[in-house]
């Protein structure tokens, strides 16, 4: 059965008040939202009774999400996967990025404040992730907290988000490999493929460029009108290679064809002539 968070939260909120939580995560916030997380309406009817609740038995909740791909350079705060409900709803947003080609002397990764109704709205701290000994044979990653940064969120997360010209591809070829991985086992809707997208991160402007340089096809099945339905399906292999124009009995000139032009394929020669 499909749960709606708007109406389960208030349901559930005797258990979580006996356990009296001091910390609520949501990994990924949209899972909490049974509507359209484009829509900020259906996301703050979702999350406030979260918030409330939160309120009422004195919890704080961290809501996990990505920022869009393809989205750099923009106000930080918009840049957050779905609606802007998301952002308008919390009281302070953190934003994590790792440096793409960080100067000498500069943090590996950034945690920075994108918003704050109850402080700053600035300002950061460089941190690096570690592999550390727990216990005898147990070895796990920690976070190794650095130096405090200056300065605002667009503009420490622009600096580290610069790629030197020769890696801005980066990001198509990310889409690339990301659509193949969720077409190789078949085809799906479109709005499986957005909604897969949209929780990677991507932007859709990116992965249409991505299907078009793949050359995945969009095929109509179901019919037409609301019973129909556009399908993502990756694209064929090549035929293979025609016969070698080297090969005896055949005209050099006919077997420089265009691979795949069936029209073009070199036919034998009478059997009187030697062919070259």
């Amino acid at each position: 059965m499909t749960r709606d968070p708007a109406f389960d939260v208030p349901l559930l909120a005797k258990r979580i008040e006996a356990m009296r939580p001091a910390l609520l995560i949501l990994d990924p916030i949209v899972s909490a939202v049974a509507g359209d997380a484009h829509k900020s309406n259906d996301v703050r009817r979702a999350l406030q009774p979260l918030v409330d609740m939160a309120a009422r038995i004195g919890c704080a909740v961290i809501g996990i999400t990505h920022l869009t791909k393809g989205t750099q350079g923009r106000d930080p705060t918009e840049r957050v996967t779905g609606s802007i409900g998301f952002a308008a709803l919390a009281r302070v947003v953190l934003l994590a990025t790792k440096a793409e080609n960080p100067a000498p002397g500069d943090p590996p990764r950034l945690l920075v404040r994108s918003k704050s109704n109850i402080g700053p709205d600035d300002g950061g701290i460089g941190y690096e992730l570690t592999q550390a000994e727990a216990a005898l044979g147990l070895w796990a990653t920690r976070i190794e907290w650095l130096s405090p940064v200056e300065g605002s969120a667009r503009t420490l997360i622009a600096r580290a988000e610069a790629v030197p010209e020769e890696d801005a591809g980066g990001e198509l070829e990310e889409a690339k490999n990301f659509l193949c991985d969720l077409l190789s086992d078949g085809p799906l809707t479109a709005k499986e493929v957005k909604a897969d997208a949209d929780g990677a991160g991507f932007a859709w402007r990116t992965i249409e460029r991505a299907k078009r340089e793949l050359g995945v096809e969009a095929i109509r099945t179901g019919g037409l009108g609301k019973s129909g339905r556009w399908e993502w399906h990756l694209p064929l292999r090549p035929p293979e290679m025609p016969k070698t124009a080297t090969q005896k009995g055949w005209r050099s000139k006919e077997n420089l064809a265009v691979l795949g032009n069936a029209a073009s394929v070199a036919k034998p020669l009478p059997p009187d002539t030697e062919g070259f």
